[in-house]
């Protein structure tokens, strides 16, 4: 009798130990597992996590890409997604997407409107003077940009 309340108290010392051990969910960890990529038409991808930090990029040119580091963009700004209906079909020009794996969540959008998404593509071009780039990348994604731009997003 004595063992089995030694053995008791030994694993309920454990568990407790264990679950005080465990981080106290706080919203900004749980919004660490979210993320927003928004894609267009001509190959761009710029994905933006929870904490504000993004990756801009295009699909040919994949290994040059712009890392932004946290607190860089609105990420609860560009989850405010204008009503479009929930459809994805190829022929619009931008594909919205999130995901949250703390609320088991993945939204798609096809986005109809070029003016929403041309402006986050714009913001993410002018963010590109403040990244300390290497001058190969930088002139690569600006010719892939004067090249291909996002749909509905003007050359400079």
């Amino acid at each position: 009798m004595q063992n089995a309340l030694y053995l008791l108290i030994v694993c309920a010392s454990g568990i407790f130990f264990f679950q005080a051990c465990q981080p106290v969910p706080t919203e900004s960890s749980s919004l660490g597992l979210a993320s927003i990529v928004l894609e267009d038409t001509n190959g761009w991808v710029l994905r933006v996590q929870a904490d504000g930090s993004a990756e801009l990029l295009h699909q040919y040119i994949r290994l040059e890409s712009v890392n932004w580091p946290s607190k860089t963009f609105a990420f609860t700004q560009l989850r405010l997604l204008p009503a479009f209906a929930p459809r994805t079909q190829e022929t619009y020009p931008y594909r919205w997407t999130y995901c949250s794996h703390a609320e088991n969540d993945t939204r798609q959008y096809g986005l109809p409107d070029t003016a929403w998404g041309a402006a986050w593509f714009e913001k993410a071009y002018r963010a590109l003077d403040e990244v300390e780039l290497s001058p190969r990348t930088v002139r690569k994604l600006r010719k892939n940009w004067e090249n291909q731009p996002p749909p509905g997003v003007a050359v400079r």
